[in-house]
């Protein structure tokens, strides 16, 4: 678990996904604070093209929790 918050942290899946695919394809979602309901009425919003794709918006660095998580290393 620890590993995966770290490369979420690091973009590392991003960073992956834009190597192998097609850029304009590639979406980054926030679900944080989003229920799976929520998640999935997303992703289908994504899928028919009512929410245009995006990424790099999201920056976990400038979190508050994220300082906690990388300190309890």
């Amino acid at each position: 678990m620890r590993e995966n918050i770290e490369a979420e942290l690091l973009g590392t899946c991003l960073v992956d996904a834009l190597e192998t695919q097609d850029s304009t394809k590639i979406t980054e979602i926030d679900t944080s604070t989003q229920t799976p309901e929520e998640t999935v009425d997303t992703v289908f919003a994504i899928l028919n093209g009512e929410i245009a794709p995006s990424y790099g918006s999201i920056d976990w660095m400038s979190k508050p929790e994220t300082e906690a998580l990388l300190r309890d290393k």
